[in-house]
């Protein structure tokens, strides 16, 4: 395939090229699946030519879960400042960006179950609210949100004709094919002085997404500019939070022709290529002194490194003891049959040796918090 952004055939295939058993960001192991990671020399762009990519729509529609298992299964981000659902962090950046108006109109693109608009609107009370969502979770957005109008559908299926204060997309533009048509359909639903919110995991800070399956795209901030420049937006601010991006947007004159971003991505790509090798490295050393000490390992984090490295080693995940992680939603699920279990069961499951799963910007925190619990971390 040409790239998705500017049509050039001008790729290099990146790591970790692979076919077989592979993670999607629901966490859910799929056989059968591949991860074919390119660069376009020509602009910059990095992009999944594999996984569901050709076939989304049936992806979306039937197979993907959006960790399904409870309404409370939700994002967190975890820092020295404590807890933070990500939901939340999103609905008061926007709630910035928009001075705060008591009333208006918004389109979720893309809503989910609802996480993101259910704390939007426990702000905005009196915005009036259009959301779509082309998964099953349509119907539990629906129920969550009685007052809202709800369309199951993608972008491409649904027409719109009205136009919004805000568009907003909450970890959506990674998931499909064209982001750029994309962006420019979300510009097409807003005012002209209206503003678009898009978020993302931002791959500058997240190398863990070099082995999401079902994440097409690959996002920093040079990509995100390039596409917003060519689609007529300009950026107003972004926040990061934690590996998250949170990006507003507001209506410009669109640029046909807009520089490349290749040495930037170059540079991402370099040093998120050696993080991501490192932490399966990691698996495999945190793996192989607990088998010659007879005792047992785990995962900290459902980084993407950490879930695939036992396909990538060659190895069966029934070696790992568990996945440890924070995020007490998410506490008590498997992950092909390996259970998530929070700090607090540690020692109950014999854990000696941890490897750490996690971006690079947690990996300290990480090691801080394990430390009282005596285990050797492999990072």
């Amino acid at each position: 395939m040409n790239c998705p952004f500017c049509q050039s055939s001008r790729l290099r295939q990146l790591y970790p090229a692979h076919e077989g058993e592979c993670i999607t960001s629901d966490l859910r192991v799929v056989p059968g699946s591949s991860i074919a990671n390119q660069l376009c020399e020509a602009c910059g762009f990095i992009f999944n030519a594999g996984g569901p990519r050709g076939n989304t729509e049936e992806f979306y529609g039937k197979t993907y879960q959006l960790r399904m298992h409870t309404d409370n299964a939700q994002n967190i981000n975890f820092s020295s400042h404590g807890a933070v659902p990500m939901a939340r962090a999103i609905a008061d950046f926007l709630v910035e960006q928009t001075g705060g108006a008591e009333t208006g109109n918004i389109l979720e693109a893309g809503a989910g179950k609802g996480e993101f608009l259910v704390q939007y609107l426990q702000s905005m009370p009196h915005w009036r609210s259009v959301a779509f969502e082309p998964s099953t979770a349509a119907a539990r957005l629906a129920e969550r949100l009685p007052g809202t109008k709800v369309i199951h559908g993608g972008y491409q299926d649904i027409t719109i004709h009205e136009r919004f204060d805000v568009v907003a997309s909450v970890a959506v533009i990674e998931h499909v094919e064209q982001p750029y048509e994309f962006m420019l359909w979300l510009r097409r639903h807003m005012k002209p002085a209206g503003r678009m919110l898009l978020t993302f995991p931002d791959f500058a800070r997240n190398p863990n997404d070099l082995f999401c399956v079902d994440h097409l795209s690959k996002i920093s901030e040079p990509q995100l500019r390039m596409l917003a420049r060519r689609a007529g937006l300009s950026v107003v601010a972004i926040r990061r939070v934690g590996i998250a991006a949170l990006v507003s947007l507001a209506w410009a004159e669109p640029e046909a022709q807009v520089e490349p971003v290749t040495a930037a991505a170059e540079e991402i790509l370099a040093r998120n290529i050696e993080t991501a090798k490192g932490m399966v490295a990691a698996v495999g050393a945190a793996r192989a002194a607990a088998a010659a000490a007879g005792e047992q390992f785990a995962v900290f984090g459902l980084g993407m490194a950490g879930l695939v490295a036992p396909v990538l080693l060659g190895f069966p995940r029934s070696e790992i003891a568990a996945y440890v992680d924070e995020n007490p939603t998410m506490q008590g699920q498997m992950i092909g049959e390996r259970p998530v279990v929070g700090l607090q069961e540690i020692a109950a499951r014999g854990i000696q040796h941890i490897s750490l799963s996690v971006s690079p910007i947690y990996r300290e925190q990480v090691t801080a918090k394990l430390r009282p619990y005596g285990v050797k971390v492999y990072a």
